[in-house]
């Protein structure tokens, strides 16, 4: 019976400690190239709520790709390119 239980608590712990939430962040990357001159890019990183499951981490640093290419978009002048990247970490 002992074993049982030991077995048991010890799955219980590893559970809990495979499903804690964990920290992500959104790495974003905009490039702006124009022809005749070195690309010019710019890196952030911005930290997520450490309550944020990985899903919805996925669907903030979306919207933050779409919101740095329309806040960039502004900066962009004649025949420059823009390329806007994020991805969590």
């Amino acid at each position: 019976m002992s074993k049982k239980i030991s077995f048991l608590l010890a799955y219980c712990a590893v559970t809990l400690f495979i499903s804690c939430k964990k920290q992500y962040s959104c790495q974003c990357s905009s490039t702006f190239e124009k022809p005749g001159y070195f690309p010019y890019t710019v890196s952030s990183v911005d930290a997520i709520d450490n309550k944020t499951t990985r899903k919805r981490a996925e669907e903030i640093c979306a919207h933050s790709e779409k919101q740095i290419f329309k806040n960039n978009t502004d900066y962009k002048a004649g025949d420059e390119t823009l390329t806007v990247s994020c991805a969590v970490k």
